[in-house]
């Protein structure tokens, strides 16, 4: 869980809803704050009403900030900022500006933030104090970014500036307003194009002026995807739409996110009705992405391939064990038989994943849906839950349980087995009791298979309580890396 949500779920009553679309506009309001050129705070009055907490800053990227230290976690108390309690209990926004340059803020403004008909948060706005001349590019700025913050007080239950569409892109390519912007009229005619923008489309190869042009046309144009132009590309390029796409030309990929913006701010009118597109190259980004979703599906195609021949070798281990004389022969091809079938269970679920991580929890049920073929009536039962581990934790870490588990049913006479795993304060705890005959205490080759696996491979900790006559006690504790929740 974020910053922002846990600060929100502990000092606020809001609703999950409200705190998630508090949560979506901090995700993406980069964009606003560049436009604003000023720094952006958002505060949340606190569960006992005694004033406003802040949970959230952005720096903009286009002017210096105007705040050196950071605000978040800041409490003010009620009376203390005549702005920000204002627009909290009156539900519109305290603005002071000069006639002369009514876009630029002579004090600190507060923005209310509506939701389901109330007053859930107030978005400070700190302009930068850098003496700076408004030029048409400054000026599309500014009179977007008071849409922006408009709209987030309209009650009109839109998400102002939030793009749906989380998958479009990650905290690596958050669009910024200083890599390129157009603005489109409501007729989807451009209107404005910023130089990072108009370059942006010269990378693309359009050597004509991108300004007076129908913005569907030229990108309909500009588009080399063999997969045919997107829906997604058609919704952004005709205006009028919130959302992101890919533009991919012959020598570029641009990514557009779109920003539709209403009445709120901007006065009546079809002319305010515009739509602002923030353009970023990311070519080499995709091109890089792509290579990694090609490994990654090698990666799963080679471990579905290793799973599919363990089975393979497995099988000939089961028929050379129907021909053997010997009862140690067959014991032995059966213990091998074991470790092969757990093994090919681990591939097989990291043929399914989609990351370097796996669930635990279904490979220890692979594991132990092979040990009850052979368990002879005994129960075999998992305990909680050990969630999503780094595969090369919940290898190691399903083989010693595997271990464990055939160990018991094969030297225990127990008729129940139980496998329990946790985790706390980053370590991953397992545990393999019987209740059977307990342990003689002599170390076989399965128990040095796993104290290996476990204090080498996974540095932590393996130790066995053996109680005769009251059954055996296994315990791992496996120390987890951080970021592995």
């Amino acid at each position: 869980m974020g910053h922002v949500a846990k600060l929100l779920e502990q000092r606020t009553e809001l609703s999950p809803s409200a705190i998630n679309y508090l949560v979506a506009l901090t995700d993406q309001w980069g964009i606003v704050a560049d436009l604003a050129l000023s720094d952006l705070v958002m505060w949340v009055p606190t569960w006992n009403e005694a004033g406003l907490l802040a949970v959230a800053q952005v720096r903009p990227s286009t002017a210096p900030t105007n705040l050196a230290k950071d605000a978040t976690g800041t409490f003010s108390p009620r009376g203390r900022n005549q702005q920000l309690d204002q627009a909290e209990a009156l539900g519109r926004a305290s603005i002071v500006r000069s006639a002369l340059s009514p876009l630029i803020p002579t004090t600190v403004e507060a923005y209310p933030v509506s939701w389901d008909g109330d007053v859930i948060a107030v978005i400070a706005r700190h302009a930068s104090q850098s003496s700076r001349a408004l030029g048409q590019l400054e000026q599309v700025y500014l009179e977007t970014a008071d849409s922006l913050l408009a709209m987030v007080g309209a009650n009109t239950g839109n998400h102002p500036w939030v793009v749906q569409d989380r998958d479009a892109f990650g905290s690596w390519d958050q669009p910024r307003v200083g890599d390129g912007l157009i603005r489109l009229d409501h007729h989807g005619v451009v209107d404005f194009a910023s130089p990072n923008g108009v370059s942006a489309f010269r990378r693309l190869g359009l050597a004509t002026n991108l300004v007076g042009q129908d913005f569907h046309t030229v990108v309909m144009k500009m588009s080399d995807s063999p997969a045919g132009v997107s829906q997604k590309l058609r919704a952004v390029a005709r205006g009028g739409h919130t959302g992101v796409a890919d533009l991919f030309g012959t020598e570029a990929t641009i990514m557009m996110t779109a920003i539709a913006l209403d009445d709120h701010g901007s006065g009546p009118g079809p002319d305010s009705r515009r739509t602002v597109i923030v353009l970023k190259d990311v070519t080499g980004m995709r091109a890089h992405q792509k290579a990694l979703l090609s490994k990654d599906a090698t990666i799963k195609e080679i471990n579905h391939r290793v799973k599919n021949n363990l089975q393979m070798v497995n099988s000939l281990l089961r028929l050379q064990a129907r021909r053997a004389k010997h009862d140690e022969t067959r014991e032995v091809l059966a213990d091998a038989q074991a470790r092969i079938g757990a093994i090919a269970a681990i591939h097989d679920v990291l043929s399914e994943s989609s990351d370097s991580r796996v669930d635990i929890d279904h490979i220890l049920d692979a594991v132990i849906d092979l040990a009850i073929e052979v368990s002879s009536g005994t129960a075999l039962v998992r305990l909680g839950s050990g969630g999503m581990l780094p595969a090369k934790i919940a290898t190691p870490l399903a083989m010693s349980l595997s271990e464990l588990v055939h160990n018991a049913l094969e030297h225990s006479g127990a008729d129940r087995v139980e496998v329990e795993i946790s985790r706390a304060n980053q370590v991953l705890t397992a545990h393999v009791r019987d209740n059977g005959n307990g342990h003689s205490g002599e170390a076989g080759l399965g128990l040095s298979i796993v104290a290996d696996l476990v204090t080498h491979e996974m540095q932590g900790i393996f130790a066995l309580d053996p109680i005769r006559g009251e059954g055996t006690y296994a315990r791992i504790e496996v120390p987890l890396p951080r970021g592995s929740a």
